[in-house]
Formats: C-alpha cells, structure tokens, sequence
C-alpha cells in the first residue's frame, strides 16, 4: 500500500526579476527591511501586515484619485464587512482602466464560431465615450442601474465591456443576468435591480448552446415600469430587419449611440464623475444552482 504525505511537492521555483510580482517583493524588502526566501514569506508578510501591503499596492498601481486617502484602513464596527479601504478617496474605476489611449491591443475578442475582433486603448476610449454620452442623454446619473441583459453573452462582447466602463465613468451601477436563465428568474432579476437602460443581446451560445432572446425582452420591458431604453445589440444583419415595435422603449444599438451625438456629429467629452471608492460598480448575480440568485455588490476598491 501506498504512503501518503500532507507536505505539498514543489513542481515550480524559477523566479523572473522582469515580473511585477517580484519587483514589488524587491522593493518590499527593501523598504520594510524584509527577506522573503518564498512566496509563502511574501504571502505571510501581506497578511500580517496588509494595511502596509495594499498602501504600496494603491502607488505600485500608481492608482488615479482627485482626492488623497486619508488612511488605508478604517475599521467602522466589530463585523467582518464593518470597514472603510482608503476613505476619504475620490476617484473613477472607469478612469483608471482608461488611463491608455494608444494604438496597443486592449481587447482580443473571440466568439464559439471562431470569429476574432480587436480592439485598441483608443479605439475602446472613443467607444466608451459615446456609449456615454449617450447614457447621460437619457438622463443615466450617479446611482442609476444599467444593466446588460445577459451578462454571459454581453460581458464576453466588446459592447459589454463599452457600455460597463461608459456605465461606471457616469457613477452608475453595472449588473446583469445569464442567458440560460428562464423567464421568470430573468425578469425577477431585472425588477431588482431597476434598470434605468438595459443593453439586450438578440442571441447567445454558451458552450455550444444557443439561446434566443426576443421573446422575453417583451415580457421582460413590460414588468419594468423605470426602463427609459431596451437597446438591441445585433449579432447579426438579419436582426436589424426585425420588427421590434413591440418591445416597449426598444432601439438598435447603432441608433442608440447616435442620440450621443452632438448637432454636429461631435461627441461630448467623457467626463469621469469622482466618487468614494466604497461606490457600487457591479452588481453581480449568483447562478442560482443552490437556491434564488444572490446579487452581490462590488466597489471600486
């Protein structure tokens, strides 16, 4: 019979000075005087120490804020959620993950068909920037809920990742729910979250499987009595020859994004609206295959 041992084999030990980790290790060393012989040193140290640890992380990432943290940590009562990370702050999620605008590849979009895209820093700036002028044109503000109708199809398209940074530059909050949920999960979803715009696909794949949409964005536009705009983002040509009438508040995307515009044809400037960095992003929903799905809401920080 075998022998068994709880001692972990080690499989990996070459290290890459070229690497962020162990540059940020290097000058943790050498700052707090310090010597990690492992990662697991590293590790220890950033637990037992982690309001030092996450203050070098906010300036290794050289993060954006128009107004300084006044301390790293804050503790606000005796629950484990009771907590306050760089108050004080003031700051724009969107802002920091648009800090490029060149022509490097931010996004390598590949479908279930095998269909590529890409997309540059500046081109995804220019996107972002009229998906957002077009949100605050049908009065989207801080607080608001914007919500892609089906975040497994949407947030896996470069019109999901547009309209979440256009969303979050505004201070409005991202959510969503998955495509092979039925009628009545997607709906109770979407009347708890109140979206002000939801951003609808016309047809999803998930590991193969298709699902088709239209038939429960009627239903689904009707139980929502705040829905401002039911915006269609066609995967393919043949939708936009759909009559889409009876959808309530419902527009092609490409329609959608010109009410952006100026008189013109500028597009406003994108202005990133400072926040605390305890302000909702996402929320984020449960896949509901242990019970309701749970909204879970996530922060800047």
């Amino acid at each position: 019979m075998g022998s068994f041992t709880t001692e972990p084999k080690l499989i990996w030990d070459k290290k890459n000075p070229n690497l962020q980790m162990e540059q940020l290790k290097k000058m943790i060393q050498e700052k707090y005087n310090q010597k990690f012989d492992s990662y697991w040193d590293f590790h220890k140290w950033t637990v037992e120490n982690f309001v030092d640890f996450w203050k070098e992380m906010w300036h290794h990432f050289d993060v954006i804020a128009s107004k300084p943290y006044e301390t790293v940590y804050r503790k606000t009562g005796n629950g484990i959620l009771d907590c306050e990370w760089f108050p004080g702050a003031a700051m724009n999620y969107a802002e920091n993950l648009l800090r490029i605008r060149d022509d490097r590849i931010a996004i390598i979009v590949l479908d279930e068909d095998q269909n590529e895209d890409q997309v540059t820093f500046g081109e995804l700036f220019e996107e972002v920037k009229l998906y957002a002028a077009a949100f605050r044109k049908h009065g989207v503000t801080i607080g608001d809920r914007v919500a892609g109708k089906c975040c497994a199809y949407i947030s896996n398209s470069k019109q999901a990742l547009f309209a979440m940074l256009a969303a979050t530059s505004i201070g409005a909050i991202w959510s969503g729910a998955l495509p092979y949920y039925g009628l009545r999960a997607v709906c109770s979803i979407m009347q708890k979250i109140d979206p002000k715009i939801i951003i609808a696909g016309d047809r999803a794949k998930d590991y193969g499987e298709e699902f088709v949409f239209f038939d429960k964005l009627v239903p689904m536009a009707e139980s929502l009595p705040n829905l401002v705009k039911m915006v269609i983002v066609p995967s393919k040509e043949e939708t936009l020859s759909k009559d889409i009438s009876k959808i309530r508040n419902s527009m092609f995307l490409k329609d959608f994004l010109e009410t952006g515009k100026e008189a013109d044809g500028t597009v406003p400037d994108l202005v990133f609206e400072q926040l605390p960095t305890n302000h909702p992003i996402t929320i984020n929903f449960t896949s509901g295959t242990t019970g309701n799905p749970k909204g879970v809401v996530h922060s800047a920080v």
